[in-house]
């Protein structure tokens, strides 16, 4: 599964890497970051809910002139979002970059070893599919009634006596 990075220099074993231990840790360690910083998120916002949906005494006093603590608390979820962004982008430079960039410079090395070749899968040809019967344009006769409909003039027939007059009312013949 060896295929170029792009940039023109040696073909990246991406499953090498993948089996490398460092990789494994950064992986650990972002998925640890994330979960960790979702957590922080969600429990602050679903206690933030939770308070005004429960505690609204709480929420309704005072704490600076008109502004509450329910006003508090819900511009503090802007400010929780922005420090949580920070802190995962401090984290990821100090502690997720470094190993990053340890193994993107042995994977251009070459420092990985190459596993053999795999074949490419071969790519299976769609199936056609019919297309789908056309509709009938007209309706056999019914058995049941002796009435067909003309298809051209939209009027019911009966069988036995040919198309019928229309009747209008209040006239006499």
């Amino acid at each position: 599964m060896a295929s170029g990075s792009g940039r023109g220099d040696r073909p990246v074993d991406y499953a090498a890497i993948a089996r490398d231990g460092r990789f494994r840790a950064l992986r650990v360690r972002h998925r640890t970051l994330v979960l960790v910083t979702a957590v922080l998120f969600l429990g602050w916002y679903l206690a933030y809910v939770l308070l005004s949906a429960f505690a609204r005494d709480l929420l309704e006093r005072p704490v600076l002139g008109d502004l509450n603590a329910g006003l508090t608390l819900g511009l503090l979820q802007f400010a929780v979002t922005w420090l949580l962004a920070a802190l995962y982008a401090v984290y990821a430079r100090l502690a997720l970059d470094p190993l990053a960039e340890e193994l993107r410079a042995d994977a251009g090395r070459g420092a990985t070893t190459r596993l053999p070749a795999v074949p490419p899968v071969p790519v299976r040809e769609p199936v056609p599919v019919p297309a789908p019967a056309a509709p009938r344009r007209h309706r056999p006769p019914s058995p049941v009634s002796g009435l067909r409909r003309d298809q051209v003039s939209g009027e019911w027939t009966d069988l036995g006596r040919g198309p019928a007059r229309p009747e209008v009312k209040g006239t006499a013949r």
